[in-house]
């Protein structure tokens, strides 16, 4: 079964009404969808940032049998040439906690995960460009284009987002 996780419904609506995904659980703001166009996959809803997709992430696997996990949203380009709808298959995930004004890049978290080569090869095969990289993920948004910038500058990430690392982390430890 593939388990994916998103923090809003927006980062994945044209797939869950395209596929006739349904709430089937709620959780606190967790929502899991089912669907039987889509059978093999759940999607868990909610886990907005750390804590909250860390807490997606243990009660999926909790309650699914899941051998496949893909965390799945939205993310901002902190470099030149990061293009709006770029699709990013990100190898390593990074992360930074605290105010920004400790981050360095010594104290970054990382991990290293495999991205399955079939994802790959189906992408290949539709024809849909991609970009193989790393993922900063932030403890909260970075609004400004001057902080994206610095981010881009001091840390090898093209992408940041709030919710990856903690996603992998946790299916890592399973």
């Amino acid at each position: 079964m593939i388990g994916i996780i998103v923090a809003f419904s927006k980062e994945v609506e044209r797939y869950l009404k395209d596929t006739g995904f349904r709430v089937v659980e709620r959780d606190g703001a967790l929502r899991f969808h089912l669907s039987p166009g889509a059978d093999g996959v759940v999607i868990v809803e909610g886990g907005i940032g750390k804590t909250g997709a860390q807490a997606a992430s243990e009660k999926l696997l909790d309650r699914y049998y899941v051998d496949f996990v893909v965390s799945v949203g939205f993310a901002g380009g902190v470099s030149p040439g990061v293009e709006l709808g770029d699709l990013y298959l990100c190898d390593r995930l990074l992360a930074v906690e605290g105010p920004a004004a400790v981050w360095d890049p010594a104290s970054v978290l990382e991990l290293s995960i495999p991205v399955d080569p079939n994802v790959e090869d189906q992408l290949n095969k539709r024809g849909k460009r991609f970009v193989r990289g790393s993922c900063l993920s932030v403890p909260h948004l970075i609004p400004t284009t001057s902080m994206k910038r610095w981010i881009g500058e001091t840390f090898s990430t093209n992408i940041i987002d709030m919710e990856s690392y903690w996603v992998a982390e946790v299916a890592a430890d399973r």
